[in-house]
């Protein structure tokens, strides 16, 4: 008995390893794409597990059972990348206006995104926002307006955006959304509603802003952070070049 307690593993060395190799995975350099596959390829295992083996509750309750479980698997995916991320790029790339993320985190999630479309073929569309008339409200009313007007922009693109959506702040008077699992023909909507609530919601202000978006889908317009990203603000200067206020990367017609 004496020589089977000494073969028995410290649990607390043994919390200890494991704690130790999450932390090394999570360091990764492909952590934030490369974890959330795994907990995929979970799921998968699991879901073709119970299909498998015959056990039945009533078809019914067996689906049901089946996409409880895929909402649990889901929100798990979610919440390990968005924490994944968070680590990698820090709490100092926030926005200390708008308290939005900024670049850092927008490139670390075009990877998460652009690693799903590759895998699993979810397209994803990126809108670029540009404010137009910012200038002219720091110079009637002052910076702290102008500050007051980019906080207020933060909150209505907030306000439209889905759960999964993801903005962020550029710097400057630019924003960006990610809009997962729809091209930006199919983002186009959002686009205008982002222009209406802006425009509504300044029904008294002289001189009044107005945005101008532009969207990019992956892969159409490129698969690559910076590619898609390029593609989405060059947009945003084709609606400008010809007095639109929405436009598609690479001079597509909007078909909503």
């Amino acid at each position: 008995l004496a020589s089977l307690r000494e073969a028995e593993p410290d649990p607390e060395l043994a919390r200890g390893v494991r704690a130790g190799e999450l932390a090394r995975l999570r360091r990764a350099e492909d952590a934030s794409t490369e974890i959330p596959r795994d907990i995929a390829v979970l799921h998968g295992v699991i879901v073709g597990s119970l299909g498998r083996s015959g056990v039945r509750v009533g078809d019914e309750q067996f689906a049901a059972s089946l996409q409880r479980l895929s909402q649990i698997f889901g929100e798990i995916q979610a919440r390990v990348t968005e924490t994944i991320v968070r680590e990698r790029t820090g709490e100092a790339s926030r926005d200390g206006l708008t308290g939005l993320p900024l670049a850092p985190e927008l490139h670390e999630w075009l990877r998460v995104f652009a690693a799903g479309q590759e895998r699993y073929g979810h397209p994803f569309a990126v809108l670029a926002i540009d404010i137009d008339g910012l200038k002219r409200i720091n110079e009637a009313f002052g910076r702290s307006a102008g500050d007051r007007m980019l906080t207020a922009v933060a909150d209505l693109i907030n306000a439209e955006v889905r759960n999964a959506d993801r903005v962020f702040r550029l710097g400057g008077d630019e924003f960006c959304v990610l809009a997962p699992g729809k091209p930006a023909s199919l983002a186009l909507p959002l686009a205008h509603r982002l222009r209406a609530a802006v425009d509504e919601a300044q029904i008294e202000i002289r001189p009044r802003i107005a945005i101008t978006v532009g969207l990019a889908s992956c892969p159409e317009d490129g698969e690559g952070p910076e590619e898609l990203l390029e593609a989405a603000v060059e947009a945003t200067y084709a609606a400008k070049a010809v007095g639109e206020g929405v436009a598609l990367a690479g001079g597509r017609v909007q078909d909503s």
